[in-house]
């Protein structure tokens, strides 16, 4: 195709075209030059558009008539407050004085070299959990000064009015080619607090280093950082030093829903992502347990997840409740008596939208009383509503304790299961001197409630101790096999063989029934029924023996086993009240009918059933 031939053939409509788009531009260039007043309505439209809120700009005017660039002053812009807030506006600027290149704004492009502002006052409110006037706010864009060459804010004001937290502050601000400056007064919780950020100047696109400082009475913290670009808090890399009177109230101020505990000092590296976080090098004190590890965050799809990995050197679980709590339940023992069963709240209504994978290593744990726990490790799996421990490991004084705990709490109330064994341990970490031997149990429980109490208070399922091979005091053995006339000249140090303990419990809706409950001796066998309640931890059992020796002088009187778990008591059923009916006791046991020793036990079948 001949190019110039054709351009000369259609000339005069090549010459039409080029003229009307002159003319267009010309046209453009004398409205961005001179009619900048028509343009304040289209402004306010834009901006109320971008920010989701009422924008006014009061007035628009060109002060200079160079050829390149308009310099422009915009006087009494407000940006509102939402509709819930009742009035008022969350942004007002004074007066600000724009210089624009005019060339880029004829193609759309407003790109400002230059911005002085005086009188810029920034109100944040928050009235609830659903309510705050930052949310969505100009559609939550990245920061940095862009085009920018030059920025002045003069009397600045920031201010805060968090009802959800009760946490206000008022700040003054200014920024310059030097940097920004905010600094303040405020309260959280009723307590004096300051606050302090400086950072670099809010100019070009390049990384911000920036410094947070806040201080009062029950949370402090200090980030210095590098922002990745001028005032982008979305994303930034920074160094992190936090340290307060209760995790709850730190909590206060970065709202990952922590909860109450002892004192908490912490140091950790962040990268902040908008919606997600990296917590690296995380070392964190509380009371006097130490932790450390790594955690990241992430949101996605109205969903949190956790993940990371934590080391314990030793951990407290006292230090994970603050006074006040631990208070309560100090109140609530003295109330209901010492229990076995622990307090711990399982409900997870705070978490249904928070999944992820935890592992955790706590090599020593702490305790103010002895306790043959000794460490704990293994990973939590929390997955729509359903936290998992699986594996967990518990380090006892002697042996282990393996298996799953889970709770499910999607809906209703939480629900909890136990699937426990425990190995390799020994009788006399148990009852001391009174046995030995090894020691294996079973339990697997399931039941309902919003503390490990109360779902074990009315829990179902198969609880099994199996203990063999060992010892046992030889008076209590004879004494529990009716063999009186033996146990009264038998020394206090003597032991007996033992050759098997078996206690297993079927229980349902929180009562344990024993089935069964078997001593097994060389001198005597001991069998007991009767029930455990788990939600009061109060005992029901009764002990009748059969001596295996010949010759026992047998005196059957049941022993019975009552009070509570952590506070048993064993008495005989009945004792004798004078020394006459002793021996008229002792008497009708020789007089009477021989009785042929008790048989052993099937032990090994017994153990096999026990914690089947």
């Amino acid at each position: 195709m001949d190019v110039p031939a054709f351009f000369r053939r259609h000339r005069r409509v090549w010459y039409a075209v080029g003229g009307t788009i002159l003319a267009l531009l010309l046209i453009i260039f004398l409205i961005l030059s001179y009619g900048w007043a028509y343009l304040r309505g289209p402004l306010e439209q834009s901006l109320s558009r971008q920010f989701g809120r009422a924008v006014t700009v009061g007035a628009l005017d060109r002060i200079d008539h160079g050829f390149l660039q308009a310099d422009l002053r915009i006087r009494d812009i407000r940006v509102a407050q939402p509709e819930w807030a009742g009035g008022g506006d969350m942004i007002v600027i004074r007066s600000a004085l724009v210089r624009l290149p005019i060339i880029p704004l004829m193609f759309g492009q407003a790109r400002p070299h230059s911005l002085e502002v005086d009188g810029l006052t920034i109100a944040l409110l928050r009235q609830d959990p659903l309510h705050a006037n930052w949310k969505g706010f100009g559609g939550g864009g990245k920061g940095g000064g862009g085009s920018l060459q030059h920025l002045t804010i003069r009397n600045g004001l920031l201010t805060l009015d968090d009802r959800k937290r009760n946490h206000r502050f008022t700040a003054p601000f200014m920024a310059d080619d030097q940097g920004l400056r905010l600094a303040g007064r405020g309260s959280l919780a009723g307590n004096p607090s300051t606050i302090a950020l400086t950072g670099a100047a809010l100019t070009g696109n390049k990384p911000w280093p920036f410094r947070f400082d806040y201080r009062s009475a029950i949370a402090n913290g200090t980030l210095i950082g590098r922002a990745d670009h001028p005032l982008d808090l979305g994303h930034f890399d920074a160094r992190a030093t936090a340290w307060g009177d209760d995790l709850r109230h730190l909590d206060l101020l970065i709202e990952a829903g922590l909860p109450g505990t002892q004192p908490v000092r912490l140091t950790a590296n962040l990268r902040h992502d908008r919606a997600d976080w990296a917590v690296r090098k995380l070392d964190l004190r509380l009371g006097r347990s130490a932790l450390a590890g790594d955690v990241t965050v992430a949101k996605r799809d109205g969903r949190t997840r956790v993940d990371g990995n934590i080391v314990s050197t030793g951990l407290d679980f006292d230090d994970l409740a603050s006074n006040e709590g631990l208070a309560r339940a100090a109140a609530k023992r003295k109330a209901i008596g010492p229990r076995i069963f622990p307090d711990t709240a399982i409900h997870l209504e705070h978490m249904q939208r928070t999944d992820g994978t935890i592992d955790f290593d706590i090599k020593r744990l702490l305790f103010k009383q002895p306790s043959t726990f000794r460490a704990l490790r293994g990973t939590l799996t929390l997955d729509h509503g359903v936290l998992t421990a699986k594996p967990l490991v518990a380090t006892l004084g002697q042996g282990r304790l393996t298996g799953m705990a889970r709770v499910r709490h999607q809906s209703g109330t939480p629900r909890l299961t136990l699937d426990l064994r425990v190995g390799n341990a020994r009788l006399e970490a148990m009852l001391g001197d009174l046995a030995s031997g090894a020691l294996a149990a079973r339990i697997h429980l399931e039941g309902s409630g919003r503390t490990v109490r109360a779902a074990i208070g009315q829990a179902s399922g198969t609880i099994g101790v199996v203990g063999r091979n060992g010892a046992v005091n030889r008076r209590a053995a004879l004494l529990l096999g009716s063999d009186a006339g033996r146990a009264l000249f038998e020394d206090k140090s003597d032991k007996a063989a033992l050759r098997c303990l078996i206690a297993r419990f079927d229980m349902k809706g929180g009562i344990a029934t024993a089935a069964p409950l078997l001593l097994d001796t060389d001198v005597s066998r001991t069998q007991g029924k009767g029930t455990i309640n788990l939600a009061t931890e109060r005992l029901g059992l009764t002990l009748s023996g059969q001596p295996k020796l010949k010759h026992a002088v047998r005196l059957p009187i049941p022993i019975i086993v009552s009070g509570s778990l952590s506070e048993p008591k064993v008495v005989p059923q009945s004792v004798p009240k004078t020394v006459g009916t002793v021996f008229k006791l002792i008497g009708n046991a020789i007089a009477g009918p021989h009785v042929e020793p008790a048989p052993d036990a099937d032990c090994a079948g017994l153990a096999a059933q026990a914690l089947r």
